[in-house]
């Protein structure tokens, strides 16, 4: 038996204070009574306290106030070792103090800003070792191998040109000091080189020493500090790059200022002679060097820099502390407790009903009878989700909600239930309050992650549901998916990370023709805007100039007549419409089709809902049908609106077709039936352009001339090649709907 919070104990001394000042208040009690009665104290109507039950009272108030000590010491048994290790990398950073670090091209100089960048990315060290070398015409060692970040800070804010004896630039020797401070026998895969510097060097041969670091295994990040143009060099080093120090003399060489310049080509050459190797020009902003080492750290090989043995312990402090309130309740019954018959009674039901009281919060205060319980209800909630009882396991989930409110797992399984009964906008709620619940808990960091991905999910449905009347929409949902994989994916293992990944890339696929498609609309709203003004200034053209002299013709009601499209070319439009809209229809029939976990009295309705809308676009079909045979009347031979009419009757065909199925809650069927009348919709339309393969005029020729002499107006047929693209693009919808359908993560069994 040990206790955890040892220091409470010292609170045992009190425990005798608090029984002296109970039997001084019994004393004052008794002295204020004889005051009152005066000599008639201790009769039958002025009685005086009990001293024997006051006695007893504070006994049993000093034993409750050390027995809430002892429970607040945390008395614990049964230890369970463990093995707890620190996983990290090594990184060495390498700072160039030579007199060209001095230069003022980048502010305050270019080793202030070097210092900066190394400062960042110590405040954002998660457990690795790191360890300093200033270098100039040689290294040295300023810091060792440590996790104590405050002091290599220290180190780093210590660094100048002093810091090095002898001046000049060796970009190999730092290298080399690099990895003798890494050591001979440590794991070096695991070990990182920041060099940061101008680039400068002095026939130190710092490519080899580069490809000696690659030997080992180290990973070496060049960062480039400076400008190309180049900046003069302090002569004196006291004051360089502070403020308010006195203009600064600069070295000279024959007469000359001394320019030094940044060379990128070394320090390129040495990032990539290592495996995994980047080179980083700073030049003389501000490079966030701290987001670039948590990138570099999220993937890489880690090793382990430190282990510990710790113990866990089966706590115990439930049962002192129902000690303390027994006898707390007890002292209170002996306290209000009355002579003969009734106090003995009633002083032997409080004392049961006391112990009563305590046992129901000693097991309501038991940690391994909650895990218990929480383990047995996801269990058989588990049990039922796999029988395929949604509703039985929501109404268990509800319950355990009610018992543990604090617990991600179960706020994740709900989320799951209430999806598989289409509860969207319940599940999008638990799923976000398992996030949040998992934040405080880092052992739930595997439910928040699936939670996540769920979450990923239901966005990309609802823009897939968007996409259509509302792409921006889309694509802002599209967004919010992506960012939910993204964060789901570091905590995800398995076949889960992988499949997030998958996800990542089909997301934005998707934005990427939505975009095409939002940018196509735009263009064509543009077009259809210029068309209509130019027609507007061609109606007031004819009309000036039918107002103008007397005996001329006016024509401007012909012109205008003829910029109206004729029946065929509104027919064709219409087609258009009708295949876009049935193509939409069969997306939605197949997604039907493929949801397997709603019940059969939701998918009944779902196909009902789908024979509506097929019902109104056959009624659209028998429209258009009628408007094709108004236009063939009165043609002689085959004309556009003729073969438009044969099409279109195999595209009603296959409406009735998919009706049929519908009414049978066929959905897949449907689907292809509706594909097909698409298909033939398409060709219809073609047809009533006149592009259904029919030969054509070049576009280069000058165009027809009618008998009076006018040109005729030829048909702007983009009607098809907008089907083409439209239809590309919900192919490419439809398979990344379709990814979405694999199976979610698996709901939470266990109690984390």
């Amino acid at each position: 038996m040990i206790f955890l919070s040892p220091q409470f104990l010292h609170a045992l001394w009190l425990a005798p204070a608090i029984g002296v000042l109970a039997l001084w208040g019994l004393a004052a009690r008794r002295a204020a009574v004889r005051r009152f009665y005066g000599p008639a104290a201790g009769r039958p109507w002025a009685p005086l306290p009990s001293r024997a039950r006051h006695i007893l009272a504070a006994v049993l108030l000093a034993g409750s106030f050390a027995m809430l000590a002892v429970a607040l010491a945390r008395p614990a048994h049964s230890p369970v070792p463990r093995q707890v290790q620190q996983m990290g990398r090594d990184v060495v950073f390498a700072v160039d103090v030579s007199r060209s670090m001095l230069a003022e091209d980048a502010r305050p100089n270019r080793l202030e800003r070097a210092k900066f960048m190394v400062r960042d990315v110590l405040e954002a060290c998660e457990g690795d070792r790191v360890g300093l070398i200033a270098f100039a015409g040689t290294a040295v060692v300023k810091c060792p191998m440590t996790t104590d970040y405050a002091f290599a800070s220290m180190a780093v804010d210590a660094l100048g040109p002093d810091s090095v004896g002898r001046g000049g630039t060796a970009l190999g020797e730092a290298v080399r000091a690099a990895l003798a401070l890494l050591g001979e026998d440590a794991d070096r895969t695991s070990a990182d080189i920041y060099l940061l510097t101008d680039g400068e060097d002095h026939e130190s041969m710092p490519v080899e020493a580069a490809m000696e670091a690659a030997r080992a295994g180290v990973r070496m990040v060049a960062v480039s500090i400076g400008s190309d143009y180049g900046a003069p060099v302090p002569a004196d080093v006291a004051g360089a790059g502070q403020r308010g120090a006195p203009a600064p003399r600069f070295i000279e060489h024959a007469g000359q200022r001394v320019q030094s310049r940044m060379n990128s080509g070394v320090l390129r050459q040495m990032a990539e002679a290592t495996t995994g190797g980047v080179y980083i020009e700073a030049g003389v902003g501000h490079l966030e060097l701290d987001r670039v080492y948590r990138l570099l750290r999220r993937d890489a090989q880690k090793r382990q820099i430190d282990s510990a043995e710790s113990y866990r312990y089966a706590e115990a402090f439930q049962f002192p502390l129902g000690a303390a309130i027994v006898f707390a309740l007890l002292a209170l019954a002996a306290e209000r407790a009355r002579l003969g018959w009734p106090r003995a009674r009633m002083a032997g039901r409080v004392p049961v009903a006391a112990a009563l009281l305590a046992l129901a919060m000693l097991g309501g205060l038991s940690p391994v009878a909650r895990a218990q319980s929480l383990a047995a209800r996801l269990a058989e909630s588990n049990a039922a989700m796999a029988a395929g009882r949604p509703g039985e396991a929501l109404a268990l989930l509800e319950a355990a909600a009610q018992k543990f409110p604090d617990s991600p797992e179960v706020a994740y399984n709900r989320g799951c239930a209430q999806l598989s009964l289409d509860q969207r906008a319940e599940a999008e709620a638990s799923f976000r309050a398992a996030d949040e619940l998992a934040v405080t808990r880092p052992s739930a960091r595997e439910t928040a992650a699936c939670a996540r991905y769920n979450l990923g999910l239901m966005e990309a449905q609802r823009a897939a549901q968007q996409a259509h009347n509302d792409p921006q929409a889309a694509m802002e949902s599209l967004a919010k998916a992506e960012r939910w994989f993204r964060n789901a994916r570091p905590d995800l293992t398995g076949e889960a990370r992988d499949a997030a990944a998958r996800n990542i890339e089909q997301v934005q696929s998707a934005r990427e023709v939505i975009r095409r498609a939002i940018e196509e609309q735009k263009r064509r709203e543009e077009q259809q805007q210029q068309q209509q003004s130019q027609s507007q200034q061609g109606q007031g053209q004819g009309q000036g100039q039918g107002g103008g002299q007397p005996g001329q013709p006016q024509q401007g009601g012909e012109e205008q007549q003829q910029q109206q499209p004729t029946p065929e070319q509104q027919a064709a439009q219409d087609l258009a419409d009708l295949a876009r809209d049935q193509e939409a229809a069969a997306s939605e029939s197949g997604a039907a089709a493929r949801d397997a976990q709603s019940d059969a009295e939701r998918r009944r309705q779902r196909a009902e809902e789908l024979g509506q809308m097929q019902d109104e676009i056959s009624k659209r079909s028998e429209a258009a049908e009628e408007q094709l045979r108004k236009a063939a009347e009165g043609q002689k031979g085959e004309s556009n609106a003729q073969r438009a009419r044969e099409r279109l009757e195999q595209a009603r065909e296959a409406q009735r077709r998919a009706e049929e199925q519908l009414r049978q809650g066929d959905t897949a069927g449907a689907e292809q039936s509706q594909q097909k009348a698409a298909e033939h919709l398409r060709d219809a339309a073609r047809a009533a352009a006149g592009i259904d393969g029919q030969p054509t005029e070049p576009a280069e020729q000058e165009p027809a001339q009618q008998a009076d002499g006018r040109p005729q107006h030829a048909f702007d047929a983009t009607a098809a090649s907008i089907l083409d693209r439209e239809a590309r693009e919900r192919e490419a919808i439809r398979r990344f709907l379709k990814a979405q359908q694999r199976a979610r993560p698996p709901a939470v069994e266990r109690d984390w």
